[in-house]
């Protein structure tokens, strides 16, 4: 009986490390394969040498589950995320002369309460984002030395992800110039970067950050500074006054003609340091984000 316990979700590298020490570990395998949404037809795995050396079966996905449990499209394998997307169908059929495994009738949840899955489906349809990834639970396999990869033979389809990978270096920055809002992109990366259970690579998220970050702007704080200095300084002289105000005697303020004039307000003062000094804080480093 399987474990109840979450399957990690490691890179085929990784997996053909755990194979060939003959580690006692079960771990799902992450694939990627660029395809994109091509008439209502979404390419999930190929059966081509991938880059990490290994090839994939068609005739051996197993999909029974992955059919019952709806065809749900998930984002970036972050399973904390309700689904993305749905397929209409999923099965092996013939692609470009060759066999692949395929989803068909990919249908966006573009829910006004679910921002994401709108920007996400706004960047497949427009073609900034094209890759796919399968996480699968390998049922049959070998490691192949003369290829220096994997032969998966059979393997059950756990789910499939969409993922960040833009499908040219400036996809990302070319989509926003379009008008599409990538402020709940750049939300979720900034997370997945804090997060310690990422399924993706940390390069891969910093990558995508980049791509989606707000531009950077100088703040010149010397004038922010000499003012809190200034500040600073008159608070202090005003202290000073109201200790010595307050330690003279009536016998030293007899005869005097008139009473003295009232003192500015310290407290005023202060709080204009505090805002003044919040703004500094806020800033990193003389750059702040727009």
């Amino acid at each position: 009986m399987r474990s109840a316990q979450p399957l990690s979700l490691v890179e085929s590298g990784e997996f053909a490390a755990l194979v060939r020490g003959q580690t006692p570990r079960v771990a799902a395998v992450r694939k990627d394969a660029e395809g994109g949404d091509v008439d209502g037809v979404f390419v999930m795995s190929t059966s081509l040498v991938d880059r990490g050396r290994d090839v994939i079966a068609q005739d051996g996905w197993r999909l029974d589950n992955y059919n019952k449990a709806g065809r749900g499209v998930l984002w970036a394998h972050d399973s904390s995320l309700p689904p993305i997307a749905r397929f209409a169908s999923v099965g092996v059929g013939a692609v470009g002369g060759g066999q692949a495994l395929v989803g068909r009738g990919l249908e966006f949840a573009e829910l006004d309460s679910y921002p994401l899955s709108k920007t996400v489906a706004a960047l497949v349809k427009g073609g900034f984002l094209k890759t796919g990834s399968v996480g699968f639970l390998p049922v049959r396999f070998a490691f192949n030395a003369e290829r220096g990869g994997m032969d998966f033979y059979e393997q059950e389809l756990l789910e499939f992800s969409i993922v960040p990978v833009p499908a040219n270096p400036d996809a990302l920055a070319r989509a926003k110039a379009s008008g599409i809002g990538l402020d709940n992109l750049t939300t979720w990366v900034e997370s997945a970067l804090d997060s310690e259970s990422t399924r993706l690579p940390r390069g891969l998220l910093e990558e995508v950050w980049r791509e989606v970050a707000p531009p950077k702007v100088t703040v010149d704080l010397a004038p922010v500074r000499a003012e809190l200095a200034a500040l600073c300084l008159r608070v202090e002289a005003l202290e000073r006054r109201n200790e010595t105000a307050g330690a003279q005697t009536p016998q030293a303020t007899q005869g005097r003609a008139a009473a003295p004039a009232p003192l500015p307000d310290i407290d005023e003062l202060a709080d204009r340091v505090a805002v003044r000094m919040a703004e500094l804080l806020g800033t990193d480093n003389g750059e702040s984000n727009e």
